[in-house]
């Protein structure tokens, strides 16, 4: 299968290298200047592969139904059903969490394999800090959906 995601990323990347290149720096320098100016950003995912999609069901309904106070150790701020409509977004079967150390994890059935998706981004003062966060929640959502089950 061809990812049109990864070209649009490679044009992208081409484009801030031109860019790099054009002020005399790299792109780690690039990025050193965004960590500095905005934070550090990582990103995670966990995906669950069921052979029986309602179990999809059931821990999609048990998390609209319930939703978690925390994800590990930190508090949850927000929950968003993106189903209900009204938003920003258009409608779907997603759930969005917002966390108290600014993390965000959102939730969705793949619409493609019988697999749920969990995403997970988090921010911080250095990047070694960011990727800790998402490898603590990472470890807290598969947890979480062990529980849902």
């Amino acid at each position: 299968m061809r990812d049109k995601d990864g070209i649009s990323a490679a044009v992208a990347l081409l484009g801030l290298a031109a860019e790099a290149r054009g002020r005399g720096v790299t792109l780690a320098g690039l990025l050193a200047e965004h960590g500095a100016t905005y934070g550090h950003f990582a990103s995670g995912q966990v995906s669950i592969r069921v052979d029986d999609l309602s179990i999809i069901s059931r821990i999609m309904l048990g998390l609209r139904t319930l939703p978690p106070e925390r994800i590990g150790q930190t508090p949850v701020v927000a929950a968003e059903d993106l189903a209900v409509p009204g938003g920003d977004l258009p409608p779907g079967d997603v759930l969005r969490y917002r966390l108290a150390d600014g993390s965000r994890v959102i939730v969705r059935p793949s619409g493609t394999e019988p697999k749920l998706k969990v995403y997970i981004d988090a921010r911080a003062d250095a990047a070694s800090a960011a990727r800790d966060i998402v490898a603590h929640l990472e470890e807290a959502v598969r947890a979480l959906l062990d529980e849902r089950r």
